[in-house]
């Protein structure tokens, strides 16, 4: 089964999946694919990036061979699933993330084997935030807010979309263009609808991006973000919790 994520893609999805479904006949493939499901639930297949439309997209793996996987999928939406629909829903909100072409579902016997997510690859000059924040956190005050504030005010719209994971932080990517930078998000494996982004969340999604940053900057973003929401009354113990979790300066 094959869930588009835009009816105008439909055959670049098409395609992408044709040459997916090839790889199977591949010896070398499917040890590795082996390899893979003996190891880990899920896996990004960054090193078979498949071209369709003049654009590169990337596989992501999902395995539901064992009963539990199996149990669990009957339950509630399977882990792909809720990876495409909110990349989906997060896209029709205007908030940036790695852009869904198709999710592509396997059957065995009647039952759920295996999902592939398939999305466009981010652009090369995207930086991980993890590997940004040591330089853009040693920069200069108006440098260091001016992106803090670029950051606070999509950390809102994602936040505002009801979306939130514990390792956002991990799964950010950045480009600085000019005076500004521009941000996608992705890997939304562990959006749940019974998990929105309340007080504590989204002081914790915070927090992760701060552990670089002086106090002052904490303030700033903290004061910035509650204005964005309209949360302003919640700041003196917004700016609290963050510290809680962000722990001392690194």
């Amino acid at each position: 089964m094959i869930l588009y994520a835009d009816e105008s893609s439909k055959d670049a999805a098409l395609e992408v999946v044709d040459k997916w479904l090839a790889l199977y006949e591949k010896d070398d493939f499917l040890k590795k694919l082996a390899e893979v499901e003996a190891g880990h639930k899920r896996h990004v297949f960054r090193d078979i990036p498949i071209a369709a439309k003049g654009k590169t997209f990337i596989p992501k793996y999902y395995r539901h061979t064992t009963f539990s996987h199996k149990a669990k999928a009957l339950i509630y939406h399977q882990v792909g699933r809720r990876n495409f629909s909110t990349l989906c829903h997060l896209m029709r909100e205007g908030v940036r993330v790695t852009t869904p072409l198709a999710l592509l579902t396997l059957y065995q016997r009647g039952l759920i084997h295996s999902e592939v997510l398939f999305t466009e690859k981010i652009p090369d000059n995207f930086i991980n935030f993890k590997e940004f924040a040591p330089t853009i956190s040693g920069m200069d005050e108006h440098t260091r807010r001016a992106f803090l504030f670029s950051l606070a005010s999509e950390l809102a719209a994602l936040h505002d979309a009801r979306a939130y994971t514990e390792d956002t932080d991990k799964n950010t990517f950045v480009l600085k263009e000019g005076l500004g930078y521009t941000f996608i998000f992705l890997d939304f494996d562990n959006v749940y609808p019974w998990r929105p982004p309340n007080f504590r969340r989204r002081a914790k999604n915070l927090s992760k991006f701060l552990n670089l940053f002086p106090d002052g900057d904490v303030h700033f973003m903290a004061k910035e973000y509650l204005k964005l929401i309209g949360k302003e009354s919640w700041s003196e113990n917004f700016v609290d919790e963050i510290f809680k979790r962000r722990g001392p300066l690194k």
